[in-house]
């Protein structure tokens, strides 16, 4: 196997007015190949970046992201996103109404 891109350990906090906190590690590839950007990341524990306690860890399953040129000055983008925020269904309810 060879990897024809840049594989990257990443670390990105996030937060959101009705959320605490969220902290996540992942592993992040990325590629230009025939005229398609093409970048991927999924969660990794790592032992640089414990969780920690004041922070909830979410969790990034399989993400991809495809820019493909389609036209002059146009592109195509395509995005499969799986994040999982860590949130209760409690929680989600509450903020559903």
């Amino acid at each position: 196997w060879q990897c024809a891109g840049v594989i990257l350990l990443c670390y990105s906090l996030a937060s959101h007015s009705s959320f605490v906190y969220r902290d996540f590690v992942y592993i992040r590839h990325w590629e230009q190949n025939n005229g398609m950007y093409i970048t991927c990341s999924i969660s990794v524990e790592h032992s640089a970046m414990p969780p920690q306690s004041k922070y909830v860890r979410g969790e990034q399953g399989p993400t991809l992201i495809r820019l493909v040129d389609i036209e002059n000055d146009r592109l195509k983008w395509e995005w499969l996103l799986n994040t999982n925020l860590k949130v209760s269904e409690q929680k989600m309810n509450c903020y559903s109404h």
